[in-house]
């Protein structure tokens, strides 16, 4: 039931899809619109190239031919593939050996002919070279290219042109921008300036620190140095050091922290004031002794 369901509803959408297609019974390409290869362009294809044919469509279930016209004139079928529907693609390598040109593709509904439409016709040769696959993504990025080549070329003109206007006067255009072998773009270019200008700000700033502090440091051992030598120096007597051809400086002998050590430790007695001092009799005086009649009474 499932089953059933599913392919209804794949049948009531493609019938839609052919009822809403406006095709024009005037048209020799039945709704048929060929993406690659375009009718636009002449092309060449070789021995072992590999096309991508692409196009847009109406047709449910399309079969896609590949056809080369032989060398008596008659038309030769050379591939044959079922395609997916509608729009779609299909890789296609052009292997035989025969050589039949030109050729083309033809996607049509179903085996009857006349009911399909035909792309350009392309010269196919024998000669191989290398292996090249071709189809709408490599014409859109060789346009792309082309399209981008011509203002980067003209904008690099413009800068250059007030510096190298003598210098191209005489010069192939091709080869006068050297900045296209860099392979490197104008924000990658400008980047990598960015970095050097930062690392070269950065060594400056490492190396202005580091002077500064030797300058710091040097200057404190100055400083230490010249108050070492401004200090008064004691020669081992007990005074200072006096110039040449000087005696002793005055203010050595009041210099209490200076002074001898039996100075400074030797206990002087000192004679106290207003004290009378003892003194020793003569040696000459001898006691009287008295008379006998003397009555003591």
């Amino acid at each position: 039931m499932k089953h059933a369901l599913v392919c209804l509803t794949v049948g009531l959408l493609r019938l839609s899809r052919l009822a809403s297609a406006r095709i024009d019974p005037n048209d020799p390409d039945h709704g048929v619109r060929w993406v690659y290869p375009p009718r636009s362009q002449s092309l060449t294809f070789h021995y072992l190239d590999t096309v991508q044919v692409a196009w847009t469509s109406y047709f449910s279930e399309p079969l896609l031919y590949t056809f080369c016209l032989s060398d008596s004139g008659s038309v030769v079928q050379k591939t044959l593939d079922e395609v997916e529907p509608f729009n779609g693609s299909h890789v296609i390598q052009l292997d035989w050996t025969d050589d039949g040109s030109p050729c083309w593709y033809n996607l049509r509904p179903n085996t009857s002919a006349g009911y399909g439409s035909n792309s350009v016709q392309w010269n196919y040769e024998l000669s191989q070279r290398s292996l090249t696959t071709l189809g709408p993504e490599l014409l859109r990025t060789t346009a792309l290219e082309s399209s981008s080549a011509t203002p980067s070329s003209i904008t690099s003109q413009v800068m250059i042109s007030p510096v190298t206007v003598p210098t191209l006067a005489g010069t192939d255009a091709a080869s006068s921008p050297p900045a296209a072998d860099t392979g490197l773009s104008t924000g990658a270019q400008a980047g990598i300036g960015i970095g050097i200008g930062l690392g070269g700000l950065g060594l400056g700033a490492v190396s202005a620190f580091w002077f500064m502090r030797r300058r710091k440091t040097a200057a404190a051992v100055s400083g230490l140095d010249s108050a070492a030598a401004s200090a008064p120096h004691n020669n081992g007597c007990g005074h200072h050091q006096g110039g040449p051809g000087y005696g002793p400086s005055p203010a050595s002998y009041h210099d209490p922290a200076m002074a001898p050590l039996e100075t400074a430790y030797t206990h002087v007695p000192q004679e106290m004031a207003d004290t009378p001092m003892p003194q020793e009799l003569g040696a000459e005086h001898r006691p009287v002794e008295l008379p006998a009649t003397f009555d003591r009474r």
